[in-house]
């Protein structure tokens, strides 16, 4: 079976979104890049490819090797594909010419940023470029080449949305649980996104992915920060405050609950927002042991994910039997009338981490209620 070599380079923004472009002619979405010419190096190749179809000017320093991918190729029958892989570094160089020229003035857009406030232009032979979600990378939303397909998810996982207490609880084993899981997150490549806060069992999510070197998203209302607008600076209508060097953030003055050890915390206006939020940076969502607040935020999930919002999975870790009275009730929903048997058989619920794993790979989104 013939061989295509080719370059290609993981571009992400502040949201952990991927861009990615069609050519003309084709249907897939995939990373961008391409094959060399006679005689280029595969960073020789990217830097070239990334300056004629998009405008991007980067330089081999700008760029870390990740591996290289043999997967199908996307637009040649019978052929396979040996992919070079790079991800960028922080500054990304955009031409800034009118006439899509590359001797304008550049703009450095950092490669954490919200680069969807910087319009990419596609160019050459590129029809279009658009920023996707892993979600979006997973359902295809749009055609998925396959090594972008395979790529993503070996390489960055998936988001769990753990939603959980203020408190620890008064057994030892709701934050054993909760360490648990979040070793085990961590160990699958996962990464976390919770609602930002260091006390009682939320604390124990945040130290525990700090302490694992986790990648975790803190998103917390300016109320529960302890400050009175946005913090730090704003991108796509989010205000976020950023690491320092060491990995730490700045905690707002006056904040009483807001982590200070998190990969990323995001600052929101309110509750409805910061659930809003949670939801788009994630592809699961885990309820642990909790009060009204973990409840409330569960089954907003749950109910989103039934009306067809999302197709997240929704699950319960069931840690010493807590959620049973919860699933005696919802049983009796489905026994008087007034929910689906479906929505019920579509609610993951585990006792373990490893259960929970094992469920969500086989797990299979519901059809939407009015669908």
């Amino acid at each position: 079976m013939p061989i295509i070599r080719v370059s290609a380079a993981i571009i992400r923004n502040h949201d952990g979104q991927f861009l990615l472009v069609r050519k003309k002619g084709t249907t897939a979405f995939m990373f961008p890049g391409g094959k060399p010419e006679p005689g280029e190096t595969p960073d020789q190749t990217l830097i070239r490819e990334l300056d004629e179809e998009l405008n991007l000017r980067v330089g081999t320093e700008d760029l870390t090797f990740v591996g290289t991918f043999r997967t199908n190729a996307a637009n040649e029958a019978n052929t396979q594909l040996l992919a070079d892989v790079f991800t960028l570094d922080d500054s990304l160089r955009w031409g800034n010419s009118a006439d899509g020229s590359n001797d304008g003035d550049d703009i450095d857009v950092g490669n954490n940023d919200n680069n969807d406030a910087h319009d990419v232009t596609p160019y050459a032979e590129i029809d279009a470029a658009h920023w996707f979600t892993s979600e979006d990378i997973k359902t295809e939303r749009e055609p998925i080449a396959p090594l972008t397909r395979e790529v993503v998810p070996q390489l960055y996982g998936r988001g769990f949305l753990l939603f959980t207490g203020s408190a620890l609880g008064n057994n030892p084993v709701y934050r054993e649980a909760v360490e648990s899981l979040v070793h085990s997150i961590g160990a699958h490549n996962d990464h976390i996104v919770y609602g930002g806060g260091r006390a009682g069992l939320m604390g124990v999510v945040g130290n525990t992915a700090a302490e694992d070197g986790t990648s975790c998203i803190g998103v917390i209302p300016y109320l529960l920060a302890g400050v009175d607008g946005p913090n730090g600076f704003n991108q796509g209508g989010h205000s976020y405050v950023i690491p320092r060097a060491d990995g730490t953030v700045p905690t707002p003055s006056r904040g009483e609950i807001a982590h200070d050890r998190l990969t990323r915390l995001e600052l929101v206006p309110t509750m409805s927002a910061r659930k809003t939020r949670m939801g788009e940076l994630a592809d699961i969502v885990v309820g642990l042991p909790g009060g009204a607040g973990t409840v409330d935020e569960l089954f907003d999930a749950w109910t989103q994910q039934q009306l067809g919002y999302t197709q997240h999975a929704v699950a319960l870790l069931n840690v010493n039997g807590y959620w049973n009275p919860l699933i005696s009730a919802i049983e009796h929903m489905v026994a008087e009338g007034f929910l689906s048997s479906a929505y019920l058989e579509s609610l993951i619920i585990a006792d373990s981490p490893r259960e929970l794993y094992e469920k969500i790979d086989a797990w299979v989104p519901p059809a939407p209620k009015w669908g």
